[in-house]
């Protein structure tokens, strides 16, 4: 097999099969400043596509003007705006190729990726989803390969590794018929359905390949970025839900299931945060305490998130320029976060200081509450001994229960001094007059 293929291992021998034909499709919502560039990139492939659907999701921009050139070369639907997935649909029902090759309206392929899927799929006739690798670029740089730092293409375990997250690269080529019999994409969901009909799929017996090249480019923008990673979790918690009581399903699966929909708890309670911070949600404060209130973040980020909660303004600063490092921190849901998301710097020495301040603080509050405390609480332990007729004055010092709780460590430490020097006095020798 070609080296650059990935995938499992067949469960008997096969052989080559035939050569597949390619459905491209294109769902387009306000996407006329980029559907051109995606529409040449497909027109500029080494082996052409079967047929090019472009689906006008009920888009309001001049996306009509954007496609006027292609209009002899694709076939277009327009309909009602109700999200990727049922535009996807529509376009899986007039669809007549072997495969359909998803590609969104931002993104772009690069020449050769139709051959290079042909030519796993020859290779591998038994594989019902095929992708290839990727690089990920950030308002147009370049920032790394989609399948390295932390992600990687599973080829052993796939339906184990699917029931924790997505591992497809996003603009795969699926096998229609078998679409077509699992329904098609999730219309109740508008993000993640892609994970979600892997997973069904999955579930069905098919399975994933790999072209271990990068011959397509994803698109990320700061502000797509800053304004769906909220979003994703909830919808991946949707999909688990959706799947976690799967008959199918064995009892290590469904668990890990579990451990993932925490996970995925984790990163909407941060993401949220970061969108209060930078004034796209109310009550930053709370969603920050909230955080620091939680176990199940690491320590580090809660002490941060307690720090933001003090000083709101200077970690919206902080959000600044995390956007590139959001893409190289190599994030895994499953994996330990990094603070307030993923990809956020370690504590620098502004932080350190708000630490220290914030530690300082606690001692002095512990140290006034141990003063005042035993002498407030005497106030009413007099009343209830003046009412009782105790009127010694012993007995009216005496401190309450709240006084004896926090003076227990000083009234330990007299103790120990004083047996201490007890002691001292019983061992000296008494010296002859």
């Amino acid at each position: 097999m070609d080296q650059r293929f990935v995938a499992p291992a067949p469960d008997a021998p096969i052989t080559r099969g035939t050569r597949p034909s390619f459905t491209v499709v294109i769902a387009a919502y306000q996407a006329a400043a980029t559907i051109g560039d995606a529409l040449d990139s497909v027109f500029e492939q080494t082996e052409p596509a079967h047929e090019v659907i472009v689906v006008d999701d009920g888009s309001t921009d001049d996306l009509a003007a954007a496609l006027a050139p292609y209009l002899d070369r694709i076939d277009l639907i327009r309909k009602r705006n109700g999200g990727v997935a049922s535009a996807r649909n529509r376009a899986l029902e007039r669809a007549t190729g072997d495969f359909l090759v998803i590609l969104d309206a931002d993104d772009r392929f690069l020449p050769g990726r139709l051959e290079a899927l042909g030519d796993l799929a020859v290779e591998r006739p038994d594989l019902d989803i095929l992708t290839t690798d990727a690089y990920m670029t950030l308002d147009g740089a370049v920032v790394r390969r989609y399948y390295e730092d932390g992600l990687r293409f599973e080829a052993s375990d796939q339906l184990g590794r699917l029931v924790r997250g997505n591992f497809v690269y996003p603009l795969a080529a699926v096998r229609r018929e078998r679409l077509l019999a699992a329904g098609g994409f999730d219309e109740k969901l508008l993000t993640a359905s892609d994970w979600e009909i892997w997973l069904r799929l999955a579930l069905d017996g098919s399975r994933v390949g790999l072209v271990d090249e990068p011959l397509a480019e994803y698109r990320l923008s700061t502000s797509s970025i800053s304004s769906d990673g909220a979003r994703m979790a909830r919808a991946c918690m949707a999909v688990i839900d959706k799947h976690r009581g799967d008959a199918r399903l064995t009892e290590t699966q469904r668990a890990a299931m579990g451990q993932a929909r925490r996970g995925y708890e984790l990163e909407r309670d941060r993401e949220e945060a970061r969108a209060a911070l930078r004034g796209d949600a109310p009550h930053a404060r709370r969603k920050l305490l909230r955080i620091a209130a939680r176990p199940g973040h690491g320590t580090r980020t809660r002490v941060k998130a307690a720090l933001a909660a003090l000083v709101p303004h200077t970690a919206h600063r902080r959000l600044r320029g995390s956007a590139a490092q959001y893409l190289t921190g190599g994030y895994t849901v499953a994996d330990e976060y990094t603070p307030f998301g993923r990809g956020m710097p370690v504590m620098d020495t502004e932080e350190v200081l708000m630490l220290i301040a914030a530690i300082v603080g606690v001692c002095i509050l512990l140290l006034i509450l141990g003063f005042l405390v035993p002498r407030l609480s005497r106030g009413p332990q007099r009343g209830v001994d003046k009412a009782l007729g105790l009127g010694s004055r012993s007995a009216s010092k005496a401190p309450g229960p709240l006084g004896r709780w926090f003076s227990k460590p000083f009234r330990t430490s007299m103790k120990a001094a004083d047996k201490s020097a007890a002691t001292g006095r019983r061992g000296r020798r008494k010296l002859p007059m």
